[in-house]
């Protein structure tokens, strides 16, 4: 063997060794997942695509509530957003909590998130973020937290416009949320029970009311 031959399977020996060398810190480096106080949203939202009805899909960690329900609607020339919420007890269908936010508009697209802070005397500001809306309003992603240097007061959220979500689509946003987001971790996202039972206690009780009345209705002409 020459000498040219010797130095050429040399230097290839060298370069198989560094692709190698090279290629292994790519498959052993962990991309670290973003925090919620560490996302910075996007600086541009069309806040139309945010409006309208939203439902509880999952949350992470899990929720304390049932039947969630997110009504974002614009006010005041569209210079507000109105947050009106409603839940449910786990385990039950009957919304007994409804409360209500304003946020600024412009709040929305802030690096440090939007504060929201319910008429209800018990509860803490929030601070949430935006990650991502789907075009055609099927679902939103969000994420917040009360204390941004406690991971542990954090969570993700996942809304969908149907209150009964499609599980195919709910478990592509939530495999999608897990490669970037600590918040979004695989195992530790929970379901939100939701059920096509969920209802408000004026909902229910107009078909009763109507069951009353039609009784009274029936006996009042037996009577004549």
């Amino acid at each position: 063997m020459s000498k040219h031959q010797q130095f050429l399977y040399a230097l290839l020996a060298v370069v198989s060794v560094l692709v190698l060398s090279v290629e292994g810190e790519e498959i052993g480096v962990d991309v670290p997942l973003v925090t919620c106080p560490e996302f910075t949203p996007h600086s541009e939202l069309n806040v139309t695509e945010l409006e309208g009805v939203w439902y509880g899909a999952s949350r992470s960690p899990a929720h304390k509530f049932a039947c969630v329900e997110m009504k974002v609607s614009l006010i005041k020339n569209d210079t507000m957003v109105k947050f009106t919420t409603s839940h449910a007890a786990l385990n039950t269908t009957l919304l007994n909590t409804v409360k209500e936010a304003m946020v600024d508009v412009v709040d929305l697209t802030k690096p440090d998130g939007f504060t929201v802070l319910y008429n209800l005397t018990d509860e803490k500001p929030v601070t949430y973020k935006i990650i991502e809306i789907d075009p055609d309003k099927k679902y939103a992603v969000m994420c917040g937290y009360t204390s941004p240097g406690n991971a542990d007061e954090s969570f993700g959220l996942i809304m969908t416009s149907e209150r009964i979500a499609d599980k195919k689509l709910l478990q592509r946003i939530k495999d999608e949320a897990s490669k970037h987001f600590f918040n979004f971790a695989k195992d530790s996202v929970v379901d939100i029970q939701q059920s096509d039972k969920c209802a408000s206690s004026a909902e229910v009780a107009v078909p009763v009311l109507s069951t009353i009345l039609g009784v009274v209705y029936s006996f009042l002409r037996f009577m004549h």
